[in-house]
């Protein structure tokens, strides 16, 4: 086809065709597809046509300043499958063939879920075929909004859609003509896509889109989504399984890489508990590769982790030694104190202090590493005697840091421990669950004294996340005259 007869099959096409047909429009577009571009008719699969052919009738009267037959869709995909994608394509035509102003607003928990549609645009823009030049010559994008230009002679003034945070100053009294909450399972606040849907039941003529993956069981969105499975006039898609084009090769690198929750979340659309998961059992015991505790060997790097508490939970401190050349991670030794074991009921800080240095002695610890919550003094105290430590603030990044470092280790094999109950156990009340903006943070659950809060494993990974760190950009650690013990060279 040549560029003059693509030209006038477009013309038609915008005049006869896409007004009275969003699927169409949608098909007809050049999208970005796995690294590639294609026509979206082309590789479609059965959830998006079906997506795309019921939620045309409905746009279309809304463009014409009807009452659509479903004013209400929940759509539910796993990850990858294109839900953001299909939600742009029918904003664009909905900007672009009313036959009236429209508003749309476009909210998520985070800048970034809310402005998926820019991005989206951004590539659709960058394509050279005659309809995407056709939108990118319409359609204009700032940070905040995309304002189109009518298409076609019948309309007069501009549509627009707004994008909206949960930090934005609030949607209180508007009256749009598409409302889209996108990636619900990640907004925190009920209230802030509560008012979005409050302002389309103002409006007879307003669709109200849902965007979402698999969530907690425990949370409100949950509950939405109970109310609408029930409801007749939503109409509902869950695609709750892979995405066709996802590999078998990065589901699997996914379910290596993810705690069990957070990968059938994503990829099968599990619904689960907000509790999060325990490190599964099968791969600890599958790290218990040591007889018992090692000795000190010469050319390994010993790290100590200081997980202090003093009247409310348990103090420990564990030692790890990092084989840079294997990039393996060694349980060496580890030490816990208990607040009823002294008589006022406290962990004695000198009785901590005194082991961490006699554990220098015995392994050539060259590095302490512990939160400075409670133990900023003890660390003062350290460096006088000659021990280095490191700081590790227990903060958000800290969390995420270690609950990967935590999935990784045990899920690659990349860690050695002997068969020891209380490690294992304590290993057992670790639990990796998905913080809010869909990154995964550690928690611990206590045991049955209630003051145990899995100290022993929290120490263990501060020090292995450092020793891992540490042979990750090669350390060099040299062994001096054929001694037992190796000098290292290492900035803490």
């Amino acid at each position: 086809m040549t560029k003059q007869s693509a030209k006038l099959e477009l013309a038609e096409k915008v005049q006869f065709v896409y007004p009275a047909s969003p699927f169409d429009f949608a098909g007809d577009m050049v999208v970005p597809l796995g690294g590639k571009y294609g026509r979206f008719r082309d590789y479609w699969v059965k959830p998006q046509t079906d997506v795309l052919r019921a939620a045309n009738d409905s746009f279309v009267s809304v463009a014409n300043g009807d009452i659509p037959p479903t004013t209400r869709f929940w759509i539910e995909m796993t990850k990858g499958y294109g839900k953001d994608l299909i939600a742009t394509l029918l904003v664009d035509w909905l900007l672009l063939f009313s036959t009236h102003p429209v508003t749309v607003e476009i909210g998520a928990f985070t800048q970034k879920q809310a402005s998926e549609p820019l991005v989206i645009n951004k590539q659709l823009f960058s394509v050279d075929e005659p309809l995407n030049r056709l939108i990118a010559s319409r359609l204009e994008q700032t940070k905040e909004k995309i304002t189109a230009k009518p298409v076609t002679s019948t309309r007069r003034g501009l549509s627009e859609a707004i994008i909206l945070t949960n930090e934005s100053a609030g949607t209180h009294g508007s009256r749009p003509s598409l409302i889209i909450c996108n990636e619900l399972s990640h907004v925190r606040e009920e209230a802030f896509m509560a008012t979005m849907f409050d302002n389309a039941s103002k409006v007879p003529h307003c669709i109200g889109w849902v965007c979402t993956n698999a969530g907690d069981t425990s949370s409100w969105q949950y509950r939405w989504r109970e109310s609408v499975l029930q409801s007749p006039e939503w109409f509902k898609l869950i695609a709750n399984r892979p995405a066709p084009w996802i590999t078998p090769q990065a589901l699997a690198d996914s379910e290596r890489r993810n705690a069990p929750t957070r990968h059938k979340k994503y990829f099968y659309g599990v619904w689960s508990s907000d509790a999060g998961d325990a490190l599964p059992l099968d791969q600890i015991n599958a790290c218990c590769t040591l007889p018992g505790p090692p000795r000190r060997k010469p050319g390994l790097l010993y790290i100590g982790g200081l997980d202090l508490g003093i009247k409310l939970d348990h103090s420990a401190y564990t030692v790890v030694a990092a084989d840079v050349e294997n990039q393996c991670i060694e349980l060496v030794d580890f030490q816990r104190w208990k607040p009823q074991d002294f008589a006022d009921g406290k962990v004695s800080l000198n009785v901590v202090q005194d082991a961490i240095l006699e554990s220098r002695l015995r392994f050539n610890t060259v590095c302490c590493c512990y939160d400075p919550f409670q133990a900023a003094l003890m660390a003062e105290n350290l460096q006088r005697q000659g021990m280095a430590t490191l700081e590790v603030p227990f903060t958000s990044q800290t969390k995420a840091r270690l609950a990967k470092v935590a999935t990784e280790m045990f899920s690659n094999g990349l860690v050695r421990l002997w068969n020891s109950p209380e490690f294992i156990d304590d290993l057992l009340r670790l639990r990796i669950k998905e913080g809010a903006f869909g990154d995964l943070t550690l928690t611990a659950i206590r045991d049955s004294s209630g003051m145990g809060h899995a100290d022993l494993a929290t120490s263990f990974l501060i020090a292995a996340d450092a020793a891992l760190e540490i042979a990750r950009v090669g350390i060099d650690v040299t062994v001096r005259n054929g001694s037992d013990y190796a000098e290292v060279l290492v900035p803490c």
